[in-house]
């Protein structure tokens, strides 16, 4: 899945704009699309459920404190959000700005019920806390953070509210949940998204770990493969060679170059399956005592020497 980039093109104004998405960083959630899709759900839910209990309500002859157009205007939200989760699977990775929309009228559209119809829906206020806190654990603390800035000036129109500034105590109940209460699960947030990291992690470390076992068992299948073959080659030219000795009378360059060529490609075999059996983790290694004297006694001490025996070979 890619992961969203806000364009690098913007001036002016919107320079700000792209600053901000990008101190934020939700659209580069690797799952985002998951997450997205989730809150379309319930974001449809809500935008729809509510204008049609309100246009129910007006069709029956009750009234309602909402304005005809708040209530469109939900309506036409939860339909949006219908046709976003729709279309989501669609977008490309630019279309991150539908995010951080979302994410800014989410809890508008929340405390606009609670402006204008608090006497039916004033029990949804915890709602919001459940958005704010949500919203971090799906994108991290700082789109918290954002959700939460966006609730509290939200927030600012309940004291144009009646209802509000004569219920002191459920309004100081609102103040003080959405005061304290994200600041109260921001450490919950950072450790679930620690864990998060460690587990993808983890499944990286797995997926890398596997590729390098099978590539290792491929290559032992096929260097295994090859070299039974090859060894019928070089078994097939030493009895033919012990068999019409004379056919290759003159031709001893060339059938020494077949044979060289045979254990060089051996030789190449045995390296690569020995490198398979290191990646696999078989590799087994025998200790032994070296002894260099031994060594320096089967090379030329000088280039006179050196030259002598290479001549001679």
């Amino acid at each position: 899945m890619n992961k969203a980039r806000i364009p690098a093109e913007a001036t002016g104004s919107e320079t700000g704009v792209v600053r901000l998405f990008e101190a934020i960083g939700a659209h580069r959630n690797p799952q985002r699309q998951i997450q997205e899709r989730d809150r379309s759900r319930q974001r449809a839910i809500v935008g729809i459920v509510l204008p049609v209990f309100w246009l129910v309500s007006l069709w029956r002859g009750v009234p309602v404190d909402p304005p005809v157009w708040f209530i469109v205007l939900g309506l036409a939200y939860g339909i949006v959000s219908l046709v976003y989760l729709r279309v989501l699977d669609q977008l490309d990775a630019g279309a991150a700005g539908l995010l951080y929309a979302f994410l800014l009228l989410d809890p508008t559209f929340l405390v606009g019920v609670l402006f204008f119809d608090p006497e039916t829906f004033a029990f949804l206020n915890p709602f919001l806390l459940v958005v704010i806190v949500r919203t971090g654990i799906r994108y991290g603390i700082r789109t918290m953070y954002f959700s939460w800035a966006v609730t509290i000036m939200a927030s600012l129109v309940l004291l144009a509210s009646s209802f509000w500034r004569s219920n002191v105590e459920l309004g100081l109940a609102y103040l003080v949940m959405m005061v304290f209460g994200p600041v109260c699960f921001a450490s919950l947030i950072r450790r679930v998204h620690a864990i998060r990291a460690i587990e993808e992690e983890r499944a990286a470390a797995l997926a890398t770990r596997e590729l390098a076992i099978a590539r290792s068992a491929f290559l032992a299948k096929v260097s295994h493969e090859l070299r039974s073959p090859l060894q019928g080659i070089v078994s097939a030219l030493d009895v033919i060679e012990m068999r019409h000795a004379r056919a290759f009378f003159g031709d001893e360059e060339l059938s020494g170059r077949m044979r060289r060529s045979s254990m060089l490609l051996n030789t190449q075999l045995r390296d690569l399956l020995t490198l398979a059996k290191g990646e696999a983790g078989r590799l087994q290694i025998t200790p032994s005592r070296s002894r260099p004297a031994r060594w320096s006694r089967r090379w030329p001490r000088t280039p006179a020497s050196w030259r002598s025996r290479k001549a001679c070979s």
